[in-house]
Formats: structure tokens, C-alpha cells, sequence
């Protein structure tokens, strides 16, 4: 289902539709909360691959994303650089 498909849904059809669809939950992952990491991606959404999926949303479905690289520290205690996408 396209972006613009989704957001002609009801409520009741949205959540439907959010149950099958990954590339849909990462959409309305960022309108809700604002932006999105790849560990948020797949803690709170089970979705894995959140590169390809951006990469989806914006080249097929014309969403105007864009990423920012952030720092962050790992188990160990050493930074590492992660990308947080968000619609522009």
C-alpha cells in the first residue's frame, strides 16, 4: 500500500493496514514521534533493514525524509555514529 493510499484510511483501517506493513509503521513512527533510529525501529516496531525502508518511502513514495547522524554510546562505553531519520 502507497503512503498516499494509507492516509485516505479510516482509523480502524490504518490500524489494519499497520499490521502488515513495516514501511507503513516506520511512516507513522515519525509523524507520532517525530524521528526514528534503527534501534528504535526494531525495538518498537520490529522492523530491521530501516536504511532500505527510508529508501522506499522516499524514492516510491516521494516522502521527503531526511537523516541526521548522531552520536551515541555503545554497551562498552565507546561512540558510536547512528543515522535518525525524520520527515522534513
Amino acid at each position: 500500500m502507497r503512503i498516499d493510499e494509507y492516509e485516505k484510511l479510516e482509523e480502524e483501517e490504518k490500524k489494519a493496514a499497520l499490521k502488515k506493513c513495516g514501511r507503513l509503521r516506520v511512516y507513522q513512527y515519525m509523524k507520532d514521534f517525530g524521528a526514528i533510529t534503527s534501534l528504535q525501529a526494531i525495538y518498537d516496531l520490529g522492523v530491521h533493514r530501516l536504511s532500505g525502508i527510508i529508501y522506499v518511502l522516499k524514492n516510491e513514495d516521494g516522502i521527503n525524509i531526511e537523516s541526521e547522524e548522531i552520536a551515541v554510546k555503545n554497551r562498552y562505553g565507546n561512540v558510536s555514529h547512528v543515522s535518525k531519520y525524520r520527515i522534513a
